[in-house]
């Protein structure tokens, strides 16, 4: 019992090619004894022993064969809940670097209209003065200019501070 312990454990954690020593070395004792007490013939003697061994050598490949593939299984697992979460942070990337591309164009655009009717405010009471100044034709052209020209910066920082704070360091 002890020999077919010894062959399933050589199966299980040794490469295949020692099990053939491991057998030689685990048969030698039950060939020496067939050679000294010849009692019946070599089938009815070796042939038991050699069939437990083929079968322990089996069960050992077949739970070392379970073993590997259990052992693939959960390192594929692992490698594609990784690449899930690295796909789930690329899409909010992309998201968010949408989500700034419209609020640069819908906040542009506004800013430009209101600069364009601020130039055409300040342009119709230069041809038809009839009252004093109003100080929103002074100030909002100058004011808004800025902030048109300056709108890329301040919405491309709303994606890349939220990318740079997500990186591992």
């Amino acid at each position: 019992m002890l020999q077919l312990l010894v062959v399933f454990h050589i199966t299980l954690r040794l490469p295949l090619r020692s099990l053939w020593w491991a057998t030689a070395l685990v048969l030698a004792p039950v060939l020496l004894a067939a050679v000294r007490y010849e009692e019946g013939t070599w089938s009815q003697q070796i042939g038991a022993q050699l069939m437990s061994l083929a079968v322990a050598a089996l069960i050992g490949v077949t739970v070392r064969t379970r073993r590997d593939y259990t052992a693939a299984l959960e390192d594929r697992a692992r490698r594609l809940e990784i690449e899930r979460d690295q796909q789930a942070q690329l899409a909010a990337a992309a998201e968010r670097a949408r989500i700034a591309r419209e609020m640069h164009d819908i906040i542009g655009h506004n800013l430009s209209v209101i600069t364009g009717l601020a130039d055409g405010g300040r342009y119709a009471a230069a041809k038809s003065p009839s009252g004093p100044p109003r100080p929103w034709t002074r100030s909002a052209t100058p004011a808004g200019r800025p902030w048109v020209n300056s709108a890329g910066s301040w919405t491309s920082c709303a994606t890349t501070s939220r990318t740079e704070s997500r990186r591992p360091s």
